[in-house]
């Protein structure tokens, strides 16, 4: 998919973009194997749609950490984070409250900002 067509996606929020999306997601190989921009618009356009099909996808790439190719494997962790925080995903507080110590500052930044959507969304809604 072209940067800008993921853009749009997100854009647009249609649930419709969902399944193409979480396809690439889920395949490993597509989703490696394509640019970090364009895995990161990925990312962003699922947390825009606000899909909560892919909290399991963007809580294992927030989890995951390498040891190699730190700075651009932490965009992603970051852009996984912020995209949590967009769905309202109650289940990643574990794993946001992890990534809120982590080394990477930009990390550590969207792990926060998340954490704060999502714990102002339960207090308005009153829910746990």
């Amino acid at each position: 998919m072209r940067r800008q067509a993921l853009l749009a996606l997100g854009a647009l929020r249609n649930p419709a973009a969902v399944p193409p999306l979480l396809k690439i997601l889920g395949n490993k190989e597509d989703f490696w194997g394509r640019s970090l921009d364009t895995r990161k618009d990925i990312i962003r356009a699922l947390g825009e749609i606000g899909s909560p099909e892919a909290i399991d996808d963007l809580i294992s790439i927030l989890s995951h950490r390498r040891v190699w190719r730190r700075n651009k494997f932490d965009t992603l962790r970051a852009a996984a984070a912020w995209a949590l925080g967009e769905i309202g995903a109650a289940q990643a507080l574990p794993a946001l409250e992890k990534a809120a110590e982590d080394r990477s500052e930009d990390v550590v930044r969207m792990a926060m900002q998340a954490l704060k959507q999502i714990r102002r969304e339960q207090n308005a809604t009153g829910t746990d």
